[in-house]
């Protein structure tokens, strides 16, 4: 899937939508309708999901950061997502690296 970063997607309906590792950073997605919708691994820091309609969507492994709004009553943890902090290295450090 592509990068959507900054797209104004209010009220969208992704319903069934296959987005698996989609870039939503930043994305205005209030109001959205990704019911059913399988958002795994997706991009989602500083993307405003605020009275997005998320019952039944699949999150694991999507990332999010402190500057993403969610629906109130809206754990991200509980959905199996990620947190993520600005400038954090994502790549998976081997023993060769280590000794670099």
């Amino acid at each position: 899937m592509g990068k959507l970063l900054k797209c104004q997607l209010v009220n969208a309906d992704f319903e069934g939508a296959q987005l698996e590792g989609a870039d939503f950073k930043k994305a205005n997605l209030t109001g959205a309708k990704p019911t059913l919708g399988k958002l795994e691994s997706i991009q989602l820091q500083g993307a405003n999901l605020r009275d997005a309609n998320l019952p039944g969507t699949n999150f694991e492994g999507a990332e999010y950061d402190k500057q993403t709004t969610f629906p109130d009553n809206f754990n991200p943890e509980k959905q199996g997502m990620v947190l993520r902090f600005a400038g954090q290295d994502l790549r998976v450090r081997t023993r060769t690296d280590a000794q670099t």
